[in-house]
């Protein structure tokens, strides 16, 4: 049951962070409405970048801590499995 909640989780996780929606569409003007960056400056094209791509990554931090979680959960249900076995002989 754990690694079905796993995969539903990681399917609902990258649906959810593929929509631009999502995301503030208009975080980079209100940085520039702030007075935090200007347009065209090297500040303002390093932030971009950064928020253009975390994204991303959100999702391969997403997958892999929940791929670690399925490995750990399903070796441990084989061992639980090859002890409950050996007891049964």
């Amino acid at each position: 049951m754990h690694v079905i909640f796993n995969v539903a989780s990681v399917i609902v996780a990258v649906i959810l962070f593929s929509d631009m929606t999502i995301w503030n569409p208009t975080f980079m003007d209100q940085l520039v409405q702030a007075g935090l960056v200007t347009p065209g400056d090297e500040a303002y094209e390093t932030v971009k970048s950064i928020w253009d791509r975390s994204r991303d990554g959100l999702i391969y931090i997403i997958v892999v801590i929940t791929l670690i979680d399925t490995v750990s959960v399903v070796m441990k249900w084989f061992r639980g499995k090859e002890g409950n076995t050996a007891l049964t002989k």
